[in-house]
């Protein structure tokens, strides 16, 4: 059993190999990625999709990052709001960042934007106290058509920064895991059961037509493990189930 799924890891990974450069591979219409932030320059580095969180008990525990929407086919004009939530897995394990790490978790959107929900807390809909959804919404304050002067949001062409995600502890006592994983991932439940799926909005106002997107991945701490850009969840879920 083991040798067959060895074997069969090695196929999904030629398969992928042959569909298309890593950088490309699962993004034909755009994809998030999580950047690294040095927290005592601010330096964002674009080449890395992992890193540190500085852990200095008793008083330091800090992990900054930036999210981006990578432009590409259907969503290269531009978007004008955006859908997800950011889950961490920890082995086998998911949750929410907050339970995976016991660290507190802050997304911050860009300037410009209203939000319905949030991309890393749950919170509670239908008022039983107990969190129940995982998701959140912003779309681009006044884009009324498919052009930057519209409020059509494209960034610099190639990427469209959408927010600050910022972690911390207090007290500093528990370091985040080796190779956590920072994944964007559909809504749960979606709001709209037709898309389940990390998607965006695009500008084709009054429509505003929703577009499936690829949630990528982040690797903080990493030890034994590695990251790779554009492995989609579909891909990640049938190597787990191999193991099962």
């Amino acid at each position: 059993m083991k040798l067959r799924a060895i074997a069969a890891v090695a196929a999904i990974a030629l398969a992928l190999s042959i569909a298309a450069p890593s950088a490309t591979f699962a993004q034909a219409n755009g994809s998030i990625d999580i950047f690294y932030v040095d927290p005592l320059t601010g330096t964002v580095d674009f080449g890395a999709c992992q890193g540190a969180a500085i852990f200095s008990p008793p008083f330091t525990a800090l992990f900054f990052s930036e999210v981006h929407l990578r432009l590409n086919g259907a969503s290269a004009g531009g978007i004008s709001g955006i859908e997800g939530f950011i889950e961490a897995r920890v082995g086998m394990t998911t949750g929410t960042i907050n339970q995976m790490t016991a660290w507190n978790a802050v997304f911050t959107p860009v300037a410009g934007t209203v939000a319905d929900g949030n991309f890393v807390n749950q919170r509670d809909t239908d008022a039983d106290t107990v969190p129940d959804t995982k998701r959140g919404n912003f779309a681009f304050a006044n884009v009324t058509g498919p052009n930057p002067e519209d409020g059509c949001q494209n960034g610099d062409g190639v990427l469209l920064k959408l927010g600050d995600l910022q972690m911390n502890q207090s007290p500093v006592v528990t370091p985040v895991p080796n190779d956590t994983w920072l994944r964007f991932v559909a809504g749960n439940p979606p709001s709209n059961a037709s898309f389940p799926c990390p998607l965006v909005t695009l500008c084709d106002a009054p429509a505003f037509s929703s577009l499936c997107i690829t949630g990528g991945s982040f690797l903080m701490n990493p030890t034994g493990e590695s990251c790779s850009v554009g492995v989609e969840e579909e891909t990640w879920s049938g190597i787990k189930k191999l193991y099962r």
